[in-house]
């Protein structure tokens, strides 16, 4: 798909990045007339085609219109998802309601640890009860189908989880 401008035309994939991501409208128009070359007395032209091809993408449902959002969550000191989503983790559901207003896919083990996220627990306390989690058998750890119980490769374990689901939640939308 590309978006064309008088001679001009640069696909779109070339101006926005790809994956789920929030940008706001001014910022759009700024890329997208950096990347045409545009002089700033076509930014009104521009703003215009822009917002009707823009129209077009959302009755195509390409893009969605939201509510204003950060666009990238940073590290938190202790991590935190809205209420709904844990409670729908609780739920046992596959599927939790994301910032981005679209279903995250959610694995048994994701929805253990998410559950934890009320913004209590640093990311040290959720390795802890991840391990736990692994020794009471609420998770599975498995290696080639045997049972891990060696404590250091439990940790490892637990460790790695943790640090790979808190970025998958970011990922997805789900850290507040």
């Amino acid at each position: 798909m590309a978006f064309c401008l008088g001679q001009g035309c640069q696909p779109l994939d070339s101006i926005i990045e790809p994956g789920p991501r929030v940008l706001g409208f001014a910022a759009l128009a700024d890329r997208v007339g950096a990347a045409l070359g545009l002089a700033p007395e076509q930014r009104g032209t521009l703003e215009n085609l822009l917002g009707t091809e823009l129209l077009n993408l959302v009755v195509q449902n390409v893009v969605r219109l939201m509510h204003p959002l950060q666009a990238a969550v940073p590290a938190l000191a202790k991590p935190k998802v809205n209420p709904l989503a844990r409670a729908q983790a609780r739920r046992g559901q596959n599927w939790v309601s994301s910032r981005f207003h679209q279903p995250a896919a959610m694995s048994p083990a994701h929805a253990v640890l998410l559950q934890l996220l009320d913004g209590s627990q640093d990311e040290a306390a959720l390795r802890a009860r991840v391990l736990q989690a692994f020794k009471a058998g609420t998770l599975s750890a498995q290696n080639n189908g045997a049972a891990i119980t060696d404590e250091t490769a439990l940790q490892a374990l637990a460790a790695q989880f943790t640090s790979q689901a808190l970025t998958d939640f970011r990922n997805m939308g789900l850290l507040e």
